[in-house]
């Protein structure tokens, strides 16, 4: 399999269980409750019938690693994931892969 390709998958942030979302993780008093997982999946069973788009608006602000890295660093966190809505969420999670930089503007 050609990572860097993806081949139709896509590594993502999720909430474990068929059926789940991150945003069924929770952070109690600070307390990150492990939650969430980051999985290898097909990009169209990840986005269902929801509208996608591409957010590379940090590349202006931060320097960015090349693709197979961004892939390897990615490829490196497949399996549990301490969730935090506030500290360690799919966006940071993002960010880290393409930045190496734990930062969120949602929050």
């Amino acid at each position: 399999m050609n990572w860097l390709k993806g081949d139709g998958n896509v590594i993502h942030l999720t909430g474990i269980g068929d059926n789940s979302h991150v945003g069924h993780s929770i952070s109690v008093s600070g307390v990150l409750r492990n939650k969430a997982v980051v999985r290898r999946d097909k990009f169209w069973t990840v986005v269902d019938n929801c509208r996608a788009t591409k957010n590379n608006s940090k590349d202006k602000t931060y320097r960015k690693f090349e693709a197979v890295d961004i892939v390897k660093r990615a490829r490196d966190r497949l399996g549990p994931y301490i969730y935090s809505i506030v500290w360690n969420n799919c966006e940071h999670f993002a960010s880290w892969c393409r930045y190496g930089l734990l930062k969120s503007d949602q929050v």
